[in-house]
């Protein structure tokens, strides 16, 4: 029987180092011709990823996966609105409708989002795409095998979302017993690519799932993670598309406004809230749980939920989360004495641990 670790399992090596400063470190990306200031992307979420949160990554020029939980008037907005976004859709024969809708309105950027990507439907829709757009750039997943990933790199997809059952809010392992620790997954896939290069076929990878804190995200990395999606980390964010929540007594009352200027109802008086005083909350839904499949599909009879929705806390922006973590492998980088992220990951040096590792690896008030 195989045994497959996760982030917790593994530590890194530190090497010689000359560079002088973390900041004379390169943490950009180029994918599928395309470069990006860090690797680090919000999930696609429709309680994560939102205009406010696509300004602030337009602005520094990181990568854009829009949800596709919307109508196609908003799509075609966003589309015109953001030069380098990708835009998700799924396999259903609806969004197939809103599929060719972008395409007639100049959409080259898809992400096949579906739970299970290692399937038919996934490459036929890739298949579709490529005969419609051949130069069109196709994220596809998910998968967590080396199957999975030549599948769908071999179908047309250069960008290949990697993670099943790893993320805080999904319960698919708990529900079918189905995916592997993230670590292997991307050790696996990474393998694939590797593999799909000695047939000319060039792919990215992106870790979609168990990302805890920074440390986890340069494991991901090093380990040929091109990039780290991350869901929970962004939706605690003041820009994060999810609706905002105030909590007074164990109840959550609907925050109204915008721009620092928030108000809620208590029974027929209008507070104003206080940012010194009062917590906000975002409500964070899995898009496979129960309160988002009533949401989008109403009938719920023949669904069954694998994951969870719960309230956040809101304390930090979304430039506060791309700054740790930016900083976080900044200063990796230079621990194993590379310059940039490709030198890092063909030169790191990974063991194995106990859980002892994990609990010295913190901080001890005793």
């Amino acid at each position: 029987m195989q045994k497959y670790l996760t982030f917790d399992d593994v530590g890194l090596i530190p090497k010689f180092n000359t560079i002088k400063s973390r900041l004379d470190t390169d943490i950009s990306v180029t994918i599928d011709n395309v470069q990006y200031s860090s690797p680090f992307v919000p999930a696609n979420m429709n309680t994560v990823i939102g205009t406010e949160m696509a300004d602030i990554l337009d602005n520094q020029n990181n990568m854009i996966i829009y949800h596709r939980f919307c109508h196609i008037t908003e799509k075609l907005r966003i589309l015109k609105k953001y030069k380098n976004v990708y835009m998700s859709c799924g396999i259903s024969d609806d969004e197939k409708k809103d599929i060719d809708t972008l395409l007639e309105n100049g959409c080259t950027r898809f992400c096949i989002d579906v739970a299970h990507g290692h399937c038919q439907q996934v490459g036929d829709l890739i298949s579709y795409l490529k005969q419609k757009c051949p130069t069109s750039s196709i994220i596809a997943g998910n998968v967590c095998t080396f199957e999975g990933y030549t599948y769908l790199a071999r179908k047309g997809a250069s960008i290949i979302k990697v993670g099943i059952g790893g993320g805080s809010i999904c319960t698919t392992r708990l529900k079918t017993s189905f995916g592997i620790p993230q670590l292997s997954a991307i050790m696996l896939c990474s393998k694939a690519k590797l593999e799909l290069q000695k047939e000319n076929i060039q792919t990215w990878m992106i870790s979609d799932g168990g990302i805890n804190n920074p440390r986890d995200a340069v494991i991901a990395i090093a380990n040929g993670a091109d990039m780290c999606m991350m869901g929970s980390k962004f939706a605690r964010t003041f820009e994060s598309a999810g609706t905002k929540y105030i909590n007074k007594e164990n109840e959550y009352y609907y925050l109204q406004g915008s721009n620092n200027k928030y108000y809620y109802d208590i029974g027929y008086e209008t507070f104003k809230f206080d940012f010194r005083n009062d917590t906000m909350y975002s409500h964070y839904k899995g898009q496979a749980s129960l309160s988002f499949m009533q949401d989008y599909y109403g009938d719920t009879k023949n669904r069954v939920a694998e994951g969870e929705d719960f309230y956040v806390k809101v304390t930090i922006s979304c430039k506060d989360v791309l700054n740790e973590y930016c900083g976080s492998l900044r200063s990796a980088l230079t621990y194993n004495g590379s310059q940039n992220i490709k030198e890092f990951m063909y030169h790191i040096d990974m063991f194995e641990s106990t859980s002892s590792y994990m609990i010295e690896s913190g901080t001890r008030k005793n």
